[in-house]
């Protein structure tokens, strides 16, 4: 299990690259599959896997969200076919859309119909709710997006998708039998310590099952509880043992990756 802790600011799935790049780190090997829930379909990441050659198991934010908010109603953009050889868009009615600028921050060009037409088209209000006409959004590399997206609908992903569900939600609530339900300390350091220990107590319970003499049940509660109150001593504040557990816990991700290889060399949460 590989563990990163934020401030509640920053959105998890800006941080795919950096989980990747621990991986990576702790197991000596590369990645070659991402598995994990939409919050994680962006463009940047679908893009960084496209970049390094992986695949990219987890569904398109864009997608889940389709037909929702100011969407809701209107044509989807799959009802508008692009032309290659005239870089415009036809939309249901026939008519075209041109592109109008590029937006150098999100890496896209937009397209427009001109007011005049949507407002003289009898599926306005199927396409568009904007008085200045339909507007469409393509990607500088959308033809390597649409790649990524395809593959990430292909029956392998969604197949993945499905394991990481069981896989994932199954640890997330053997976490909470250690009573880290929630945050016993402020500041991040500590509460980095904090999930650092529940991971060292779940990752020692799946070693311990690989090993040719597996432990008894009471062994295994003795150890989790062993360690679940070595966390409620003052020591679990400083500094030096936050930094000896980060590196227990690497060695303890190195050697369950060795001993369990598997096609799929990441699953995020």
């Amino acid at each position: 299990m590989n563990l990163e802790m934020t401030p509640g600011e920053v959105h998890e799935s800006h941080r795919l690259k950096s989980l990747v790049d621990t991986h990576e780190k702790n197991t000596e090997t590369t990645v070659e599959t991402v598995v994990a829930d939409s919050k994680y379909g962006s463009i940047e990441n679908y893009l960084a896997c496209r970049d390094r050659g992986i695949k990219a198991h987890f569904s398109s934010l864009e997608q889940t969200q389709k037909g929702t908010g100011t969407k809701k109603g209107i044509f989807a953009k799959e009802a508008f076919t692009y032309n290659a050889e005239t870089d415009t868009f036809t939309c249901p009615a026939g008519q075209s859309l041109k592109r109008r600028k590029f937006f150098k921050k999100r890496q896209h060009y937009e397209y427009i119909a001109s007011a005049g037409t949507c407002n003289r088209c009898q599926l306005k209000t199927q396409c568009t709710k904007a008085k200045s006409g339909r507007t469409l959004k393509r990607h500088l590399r959308q033809d390597d997006l649409d790649s990524m997206l395809q593959q990430a609908s292909s029956p392998e992903s969604k197949k993945d998708i499905k394991t990481r569900q069981h896989l994932m939600e199954r640890s997330f609530s053997r976490g909470t039998r250690y009573g880290y339900q929630r945050a016993r300390w402020r500041r991040l350091w500590r509460v980095q310590i904090q999930e650092y220990l529940t991971a060292a107590i779940q990752n020692i319970m799946i070693l311990v099952k690989d090993v040719k003499e597996p432990a008894t049940a009471l062994q295994m509660r003795v150890a989790a509880k062993a360690v679940e109150q070595a966390s409620r001593t003052k020591s679990c504040e400083r500094l030096n043992l936050f930094n000896l557990l980060a590196s227990n816990i690497a060695r303890f991700c190195r050697t369950l990756d060795k001993l369990l290889p598997c096609h799929i060399a990441e699953i995020i949460g």
